[in-house]
């Protein structure tokens, strides 16, 4: 049971932190945005972000990863047979 909040609470670090520097990157350039700026705005300490992020480059390109992995399910379910025929099931 242990192992399952701490792996909840880890996940809901993660998306604060990614949510975080999604709003901050709608506000000032990904250069200017620092590991100070997403923690702050996610209200976690710089500790939870390292256990998590190597830094701001990481957390960038694991937020890409994530966003590419949801538009490939969406373009794979676009390329069936079933989906062209009746789009909104």
């Amino acid at each position: 049971m242990g192992d399952t909040k701490r792996n909840r609470n880890a996940l809901r670090s993660q998306r604060l932190l990614k949510e975080a520097f999604s709003e901050l990157l709608s506000e000032k350039p990904y250069g200017k945005i620092t590991v100070a700026d997403v923690t702050r705005r996610a209200d976690l300490n710089r500790g939870t972000f390292y256990a998590h992020f190597d830094s701001i480059d990481d957390l960038a390109l694991k937020l890409v990863d994530g966003v590419m992995e949801k538009l490939f399910v969406v373009v794979n379910a676009a390329s069936e047979e079933c989906f062209l025929q009746d789009p909104k099931p």
